[in-house]
């Protein structure tokens, strides 16, 4: 990338940047942009994301690092993944021994596919720097067509590839996700997670009109209140007509926003041993029965069956 296109960014000097200074997306999308442009040879998203400097970890990586084994670690970054980027989201689920996680990315913000390279190659680069261990992978798949070179991610990832596939996902064997955190330390993990707290709370002022109608949803559910559009634009001080046109350009709607939160929030539910019938109610549906099919078309397993999975 030339001197010109980075003076342009804002990152004259890259290596000045401070880790805990928060980027604004747009540029992050344009630097991705300049970079596919230029070309610079195959896997270079792979590569990017392989590319660690533990003296340059930010709020949400240093956190990560101080937990006591991958699955903690793998929870908080997925639960705090807006401190990094609010535009990604990840989820994992196990069955019959295998975790299953999937990763998204919102390309409806510009986001070019070297982008999704590099933060899947990052997380398994992570996997294996913070557990010491080689983190075998079983299978993983992109939602692109297949590259013109496909040996970098055979290298990097396994020789079990699938493009054009529904979703972004790493499988791997589920014991992985116990192995110990080198860097795990109590003490400083309770010191970051209070900053990082203060700093999400900082960040919900600005947070994008979808991180606030999802925030909305969860309260609503968490209080046992009714979760309805009338309820967030009262919450959030705006007419319907606003929000409808505020979340299409976003590329989403209330409904789907919804459902991610049930699915979000089903899944933790379960892996913390909650009841069915339960969580059912916390969700706000109208039986168990819809909430058994609502799993069951996300998870592709009844709750029963995948809480007799994990136990």
């Amino acid at each position: 990338m030339s001197q010109r296109q980075l003076d342009a960014l804002g990152l004259n000097d890259p290596e000045s940047v401070d880790p805990n200074i928060r980027i604004p997306e747009s540029t992050l999308v344009a630097l991705w942009q300049a970079l596919e442009a230029a070309g610079k040879g195959p896997g270079i998203g792979l590569k990017i994301g392989q590319t660690i400097n533990p003296a340059a970890k930010g709020l949400l990586a240093s956190w990560v690092s101080q937990a006591s084994n991958l699955r903690e670690a793998l929870t908080i970054f997925i639960q705090n993944i807006a401190l990094m980027n609010p535009s990604e989201s990840w989820t994992f689920t196990e069955h019959a021994g295998t975790c299953l996680l999937t990763f998204r990315l919102d390309q409806n913000k510009g986001y070019p596919d070297i982008a999704i390279e590099r933060s899947m190659s990052a997380m398994t680069a992570w996997a294996r720097a913070l557990s010491n261990h080689n983190f075998p992978i079983r299978e993983v798949g992109f939602i692109f067509p297949e590259p013109e070179h496909s040996e970098p991610f055979k290298s990097i990832f396994c020789e079990q590839l699938v493009f054009n596939a529904d979703e972004n996902y790493v499988r791997f064997d589920a014991a992985l996700l116990s192995l110990p955190i080198v860097s795990s330390s109590e003490l400083l993990k309770i010191l970051i997670e209070k900053q990082a707290r203060q700093s999400l709370k900082a960040l919900q002022k600005s947070t994008p009109i979808e991180q606030k109608v999802q925030t909305h949803i969860r309260e609503r559910f968490a209080s046992g209140k009714a979760v309805t559009i009338s309820t967030v634009c009262s919450d959030l001080a705006m007419s319907r007509q606003t929000l409808y046109r505020q979340l299409k350009q976003q590329g989403t709607d209330f409904q789907s926003l919804v459902e991610a939160v049930r699915k979000h929030e089903a899944l933790a539910l379960i892996q913390a041993g909650i009841d069915s019938s339960a969580i059912s109610l916390s969700l706000g549906y109208k039986d168990t029965s819809s909430f058994y099919k609502a799993f069951k078309r996300w998870f592709g397993i009844t709750p029963k069956a995948y809480s007799a999975e994990i136990s």
